[in-house]
């Protein structure tokens, strides 16, 4: 007996095969993503209305796909970058220069980490932006501080009640405001967040911070909303599955511990290990879903902050 009409199918088999779909070959295809559908895996009858009229729907997928979305690409992996410091002495370490923008409009300017309670914007305004200083809109600097006590406090209190903020990074982006026409001020604005109270989430066996950007729901508003900044941290011996927007330039950089990028038996070029101190860049694929696979050392946990960026097209 012939389906009814009302019965939709997401799958392409022959005449034959969709008069009776219980006995359909295993080698159906869902149409959406181009995979086999095992005909025993279907989702359960639904309704759907139209109008007046409700009409029974009868969705096939692959095991993989209950909605026959595509399947996330592999991330393609790009370059691997040395932090070096500023200077012999230095409290600085430049992890990203003006010279080598993430990809697009080139929003963000410069990473730098640092490892001084006094490196951060507030003591020294002028240090690390004189490179900036012909242009003719005005910079902006996030300062990350990374630090946290057990109690899962930001700041360190030495002996005499001192506190201190010691360890972070310093993110430089072009700002959305205006700067007139010779006018003499100067331009950097800065901002900063704190490890301990930047939100977080967990997916796939990470513990993600959104410091900046959209990510899984969490939306962090203008200014730090031009550019995405993940602080991540995955326990040792487990593995992990970012996504990210393909049409995002990204750069991941390693704080703590090592990690493996990339699937050996995937799509992509290769794979990259990398301890800290060091960074992968991750070239833009598209207007795609893409997935970052990351594996940790087995007796070594891994933290690192994820950059991203696209053009003007692209919008949190």
């Amino acid at each position: 007996m012939r389906p009814s009409s009302a019965i939709t199918t997401c799958w392409s088999t022959s005449p034959r095969q969709r008069t009776n779909p219980l006995r359909a070959s295993s080698t159906a295809c869902c149409r959406k993503c181009s995979s086999h559908v095992d005909p025993r895996r279907k989702e359960k009858n639904g309704w759907k209305t139209e109008g007046l009229r409700r009409r029974k729907v009868e969705t096939w997928t692959c095991s993989r796909h209950v909605s026959c979305r595509a399947e996330a690409k592999e991330r393609t992996l790009g370059k691997i970058g040395t932090a070096t410091r500023t200077a012999e002495g230095s409290d600085y370490a430049t992890v990203l220069d003006e010279n080598a923008p993430l990809g697009g409009e080139g929003i963000v300017l410069s990473v730098e980490e640092f490892f001084s309670a006094f490196a951060g914007p507030s003591s020294t305004p002028q240090q690390g932006i004189e490179g900036f200083q012909g242009k003719s809109d005005p910079v902006e600097v996030l300062t990350y501080y990374l630090d946290e006590d057990q109690e899962g406090r930001e700041d360190h209190t030495e002996p005499g009640g001192i506190q201190r903020k010691s360890h972070g990074v310093r993110v430089m982006f072009t700002s959305r405001f205006p700067s007139a026409e010779g006018s003499p001020m100067l331009p950097v604005i800065p901002h900063a967040r704190h490890a301990a109270s930047a939100p977080e989430i967990f997916a796939k066996n990470a513990r993600i911070r959104v410091v900046a950007g959209k990510y899984g729901g969490v939306i962090i508003p203008p200014p730090l909303s031009d550019f995405l900044l993940l602080d991540v941290r995955i326990r040792s011996g487990l593995e992990a599955e970012l996504d990210l927007p393909g049409q995002l330039a990204s750069m991941v950089y390693l704080l703590e511990g090592v990690a493996i990028f990339g699937k050996s038996d995937s799509s992509v070029k290769s794979t990259a290990y990398i301890g800290e101190g060091h960074s992968l860049h991750l070239p833009a694929m598209g207007r795609v879903g893409c997935t970052l696979h990351v594996k940790t050392h087995p007796w070594e946990d891994a933290r690192f902050l994820l950059l991203a960026e696209g053009s003007e097209e692209w919008k949190l």
